[in-house]
């Protein structure tokens, strides 16, 4: 049995693709600004943490024991090394 498609039905059809693409766009985008969000956070936490480290290892290198030094100086070459690795791996 074949049925009649009106131009009424063929409308309601398109504007239920519509929205569903629309639906699907807000939630990718909603998506997108979480995983930004996230990212931000992380990368801010890791930069305090670095930065504290970094003052610290410094500090030590300059006033802490022989022993103290070694330990600071390491740390800061660690410390340098990821930071050029992750500017290197950011323009590639």
């Amino acid at each position: 049995m074949l049925r009649r498609i009106d131009s009424q039905t063929i409308y309601l059809q398109e504007t239920a693709r519509q929205l569903k693409l629309k639906h699907r766009l807000e939630e990718d985008r909603r998506e997108g600004e979480e995983r930004r969000r996230q990212s931000r956070t992380i990368l801010r936490l890791l930069s305090i943490t670095y930065t504290a480290l970094f003052l610290m290892a410094l500090f030590l290198a300059i006033r802490g024991t022989a022993e103290q030094q070694r330990w600071a100086l390491g740390a800061l070459m660690t410390v340098l090394g990821s930071i050029l690795g992750y500017l290197v791996g950011k323009k590639t």
